[in-house]
C-alpha cells in the first residue's frame, strides 16, 4: 500500500496533529500580565529562598584559631605589682641589689672587696707584681678594714 498518503516515499511523518494544529497556547498581547508590584515580591522572595539554600548547603568555612602550644597553654595575663618606693635611687650610680651582692662575704674566690656597694669590680692587685706599682699604694695600704 505504498503510495496512499504520499509518494515521496523518503519523507518523515509531520510532527503536527490535527488537536495540536487546533487548540495551540494564546500568544502573549505584548501587555503586562503580571503587575510590577507582584514581579517585586516575587524577584525578593525568589533571592530570599536562594541566599537561605545557598547558605545551606555552602556553609562558610569554620574560623581556626592558629595558635601555638607555647602561646595557649603558657601566655596568662598577669597585673605586676609595683610597690612604693622607700627611698630615692639613682639608676645610673647605684649598685642593683641582686642575690650575690647580698651574700658576697659567702662567695668564695672573690678578690679584695674595695667597697661594699660594688663587690665583684675587678681587682688585679693580688696578681699585678710589686714592682710594677710604681707610685700607687700598695696592697693593703690604702684601705682600712
Amino acid at each position: 500500500m505504498q503510495g496512499i498518503l504520499t509518494t515521496d516515499f523518503d519523507a518523515k511523518p509531520e510532527g503536527l496533529s490535527t488537536v495540536r494544529d487546533s487548540y495551540r497556547k494564546p500568544q502573549t498581547l505584548g501587555v503586562r500580565q503580571v503587575g510590577l508590584r507582584q514581579q517585586l515580591l516575587q524577584e525578593e522572595l525568589i533571592r530570599q529562598v536562594s541566599a537561605e539554600v545557598d547558605q545551606e548547603f555552602n556553609p562558610p568555612p569554620p574560623i581556626i584559631e592558629y595558635l601555638s602550644t607555647t602561646k595557649k597553654d603558657f601566655s596568662k595575663e598577669f597585673t605586676p605589682i609595683v610597690k612604693a618606693p622607700t627611698r630615692e635611687h639613682d639608676v645610673k650610680t647605684e649598685q642593683p641589689a641582686t642575690f650575690w651582692l647580698e651574700r658576697a662575704e659567702e662567695v668564695h674566690g672573690v678578690s679584695q672587696v674595695r667597697t661594699k656597694d660594688t663587690p665583684f669590680r675587678k681587682n688585679a692587685a693580688f696578681s699585678t707584681p710589686i714592682d710594677e706599682y710604681k707610685d700607687a699604694p700598695k696592697p693593703g695600704e690604702q684601705w682600712k678594714f
